[in-house]
């Protein structure tokens, strides 16, 4: 009788395992399944050159010269010239509206002839009107606040300008190391993306090995989107997609450390 009993028990115990194998093991090892494995940075070069690719895929009015942009059921939106768009579209209710967008302001060269929009304020241009100019570079140096992008400067003083920052490359190295500490590791990596190549190689020249690392982390975080307004709306850091935030970083840090310099040497 005990044999008996003892065999029931076995029976039943071997039953309870395979069971438990079956509801238990096979959930566990779905869960297991469907989490996705832990994301690591990978390295400085592959995660830029990721970020550079997400950049142009973002700046889609930089792969157009002239023409349609973008174009919907609603809107359509055309580029007439550098830093010169067109909106037109028809809203719900029926009313259309055809809007001239500038990103800029707007000098251009064309058969000897020099055009464009530029805007500022209205004490501005009576102060300007109190002189006699012989050069246009002359009249618009009259305007404080008017910040011509590179390329339109180089058409108004008849000559190629070069980016302000590049200025760095000639600097001592205690400089361009101070400048780099007072730049946030975020803001680093944005401009890592947005900057052409010599400022890679400045970075990567100058940078400790410790600046390295902690970029290479915000490089990832850039490209995981981390920092963007969907994910975190209340990070301080930059999203790629706010770069012109870095760039405006990048130019107090600058012209900051340009001025200890000057006092330095003076």
């Amino acid at each position: 009788m005990k044999k008996f009993i003892f065999k029931i028990w076995n029976f039943f115990k071997r039953i309870g395992s395979l069971l438990y194998k079956i509801f238990f093991r096979k959930r566990t090892s779905s869960k297991e399944k469907k989490t996705p494995p832990k994301k690591i940075p990978r390295g400085l070069k592959r995660e830029l050159e990721d970020l550079k690719g997400k950049l142009t895929n973002f700046l889609v009015t930089y792969s157009v010269k002239n023409g349609v942009v973008a174009e919907t059921n609603n809107y359509k939106l055309t580029k007439n010239a550098p830093n010169l768009y067109k909106i037109e579209g028809k809203e719900r209710s029926g009313r259309t509206y055809s809007i001239v967008i500038s990103t800029d302001d707007i000098i251009n060269s064309s058969n000897g002839k020099i055009s464009g929009l530029i805007r500022v304020s209205e004490a501005e241009l009576n102060r300007a009107l109190q002189y006699n100019y012989t050069t246009l570079g002359d009249f618009l140096a009259n305007f404080q606040r008017l910040k011509l992008s590179e390329r339109s400067l180089g058409i108004v003083y008849e000559k190629q300008v070069q980016s302000d920052w590049k200025e760095i490359l000639s600097w001592k190295r205690f400089w361009k190391e101070q400048f780099l500490l007072k730049l946030s590791p975020n803001v680093i990596a944005v401009l890592l993306a947005v900057l052409d190549m010599e400022f890679y190689q400045f970075f990567m020249d100058i940078a400790t090995e410790k600046q390295k690392r902690i970029v290479v982390d915000e490089l990832f975080f850039l490209n995981q989107q981390v920092n963007s307004d969907e994910t975190n709306p209340y990070t301080k850091n930059l999203g790629l997609v706010h770069f012109e935030s870095a760039e405006d970083e990048f130019k107090k840090v600058y012209d900051f450390i340009k001025e200890k310099m000057e006092k330095e040497t003076s």
